[in-house]
């Protein structure tokens, strides 16, 4: 089962865009917070919403909101123009929410 669960605060605007189909797919990053001490911190993580999802995060959530996600993990690969072989993840949400940060600690 491929379930992910991330608590963070967005880099940015949602962005929206549109499919040829017409579909909508917001895209934006969250910063994790990781560990303590040596092992401390921020991993930016890369979100994809779709469709009434999509509408909803780029029309109520903006840069600096605190926010859970839901969702699955997505790997990738593709090779670059210079033929290197690159790859990526990112989370496909299915919920998103704004949380109160203090009573997510």
């Amino acid at each position: 089962m491929n379930k992910i669960e991330i608590v963070g605060n967005l880099t940015s605007a949602p962005e929206i865009s549109y499919t040829a189909g017409g579909k909508a797919v917001t895209k934006f990053s969250v910063a994790c917070d990781r560990g303590r001490g040596e092992n401390a911190g921020t991993d930016f993580i890369r979100i994809e919403c779709w469709e009434a999802l999509a509408e909803t995060v780029n029309a109520e959530l903006g840069k600096g909101d605190f926010v859970r996600i839901a969702g699955s993990l997505r790997l990738s690969s593709h090779e670059d123009n210079a033929g290197t072989k690159r790859s990526a993840a990112h989370v496909v949400a299915r919920k998103v929410a704004r949380v109160n940060q203090e009573a997510a600690a």
